[in-house]
């Protein structure tokens, strides 16, 4: 993984367009480009892609609200998995044919970046819990699918829509309200339009703007943070604890008093926390088990 405080894959912006051109190559390698256009005509193809981190509950009321959209004919909706689908290529047909892909962090979000332009992705992420036992909102490769693809644009579950009030668990931890609200937001972007390419700020999480931020104000703390998130300097843990919710709550490496080496000495991450947990603040986001002041 290479992180940047950007929120973004290096190169996806202009002019390079790297994540566009890469996904126009390998359709292109397939006979797939270019891509044809959605059909106004036609209601929008939507994928649920299978994820381990969904619950049986949450499983389920994913099927339901493709049957509701299904039954409502304002979308032709269908759960996956992608094994079932076929091979590579039927695959790639597909995610260039959806127009709403939603998942959960992991591999099964990794085809969203090969959809058409103005197609939009639904993050719903999950409760990520940490070695350490804290358990905490996480949607992970939001630099891949969100800041990296300003051709597409990315919904996120709301934070304290994933932790409910007793977040415990780590599933089920969705819920109908909140979910089915996203699902019409995605479906009213695919069939007015929106401004491309998307602002990388605006095509991430909370937890992923939190970090943008909190590197303009501390530059020098964050460019310090992120090499050691790449490997370039320091422990083991820093390269462990990559994603911007783990900056954001303070977990592991970037809690206060880090996490314990094998050489008994902490592992710990620069992180300005001054700062961040006045940003974290005025934004309205919880600590989640990180200290508020």
């Amino acid at each position: 993984k290479v992180m940047e405080a950007s929120g973004a894959v290096a190169g996806s912006a202009a002019p390079l367009r790297a994540m566009a051109a890469f996904r126009d190559r390998v359709h292109a390698g397939r006979g797939a480009f270019p891509m044809a256009p959605r059909t106004p005509a036609q209601p929008p193809r939507v994928i649920i892609v299978a994820n381990k981190r969904f619950g049986k509950d949450d499983a389920q009321l994913l099927e339901q609200i493709a049957k509701e959209l299904n039954l409502a004919q304002t979308a032709s909706a269908t759960f996956v998995t992608w094994p079932s689908v076929g091979d590579f290529a039927a695959q790639m047909r597909l995610a260039a044919e959806t127009d709403v892909y939603v998942s959960a962090p992991g591999t099964a979000l990794t085809y969203a970046p090969f959809m058409r332009d103005g197609s939009v992705f639904v993050a719903l992420g999950w409760r990520l819990k940490h070695p350490t036992g804290r358990i905490v909102p996480s949607f992970m490769e939001q630099q891949l699918v969100g800041g990296g693809t300003p051709y597409l644009k990315s919904l996120f579950l709301g934070s304290k829509d994933i932790m409910g009030i007793n977040a415990t668990a780590q599933t089920p931890y969705l819920t109908g309200p909140p979910v089915r609200a996203l699902f019409q937001q995605a479906l009213q972007l695919v069939t007015q339009g929106f401004e491309r390419p998307v602002p990388v700020e605006d095509n991430l999480s909370i937890e992923g703007r939190v970090v943008r931020e909190l590197c303009s104000v501390d530059p020098l703390t964050c460019k310090l943070a992120f090499e050691q998130i790449n490997g370039h300097i320091a422990n083991s843990q820093c390269r462990a604890d990559v994603w911007p919710e783990l900056m954001v709550y303070e977990v592991g490496g970037f809690s206060e008093g880090g996490v314990k080496s094998d050489k008994g000495g902490p592992m710990k991450c620069a992180v300005n926390r001054t700062e961040l947990r006045r940003i974290r603040a005025r934004h309205g986001l919880l600590g989640y088990g990180a200290p508020e002041e």
